[in-house]
């Protein structure tokens, strides 16, 4: 399959794409590099940011994709309370243009990196897929919004899609990085 990957460069991105890479899949990471490596493998990058919609629309008019695994995100929910507007232009409304782009060329595969943030504080020992969103930070609630609009497009049969919803996702700084990688950036 030929699969981008938006923040792919970052921690859980970078993972995804070497397994992608290692069941012999064709890669093209997409990411801004504000918190990942410039190393990722076999895979070609791409460096441009998740809001840019026209570099978004020349990497799919340049490739053609059978699925997107979508890991570009801003991720802290005490930073997203204090720069809600920044948290929705970058994971709403870069989700949104990356959706775009999926339905313009008719990429009808996605992997959602949610966070189990939608849940907010249940009083519960392990979240359940059963238990209703209801998240208290403005992060939460940008994935959420991610969600519900895959949901919409599923539910018109427009996209297949898979959420994951992680809780306390953690790495090591001193982690193996990928050797160099075949760089396009315009």
């Amino acid at each position: 399959m030929r699969i981008l990957v938006t923040g792919g460069a970052g921690y859980i991105g970078s993972h995804a794409v070497r397994l992608f890479l290692d069941a012999g899949h064709d890669v093209l990471v997409y990411d801004n590099l504000s918190t990942g490596y410039r190393s990722v493998g076999d895979a070609e990058l791409e460096v441009a940011d998740i809001t840019d919609a026209d570099a978004l629309e020349k990497v799919f008019r340049r490739r053609r994709f059978d699925a997107v695994a979508h890991f570009a995100a801003l991720i802290s929910p005490t930073e997203s309370m204090e720069r809600p507007m920044e948290y929705h232009r970058v994971n709403v409304a870069g989700t949104t243009a990356l959706l775009e782009c999926c339905l313009r060329h008719e990429v009808g595969n996605f992997i959602f990196s949610s966070t189990a943030a939608v849940y907010g504080e249940a009083d519960v020992d392990m979240f359940d897929e059963s238990m209703s969103p209801s998240p208290i930070n403005v992060y939460g609630t940008t994935k959420l919004i991610g969600e519900l609009t895959l949901s919409d497009l599923a539910s018109r049969g427009a996209m297949r899609y898979v959420a994951f919803r992680y809780y306390n996702v953690a790495g090591d700084e001193t982690q193996e990085v990928m050797p160099d990688a075949r760089v396009h950036e315009e």
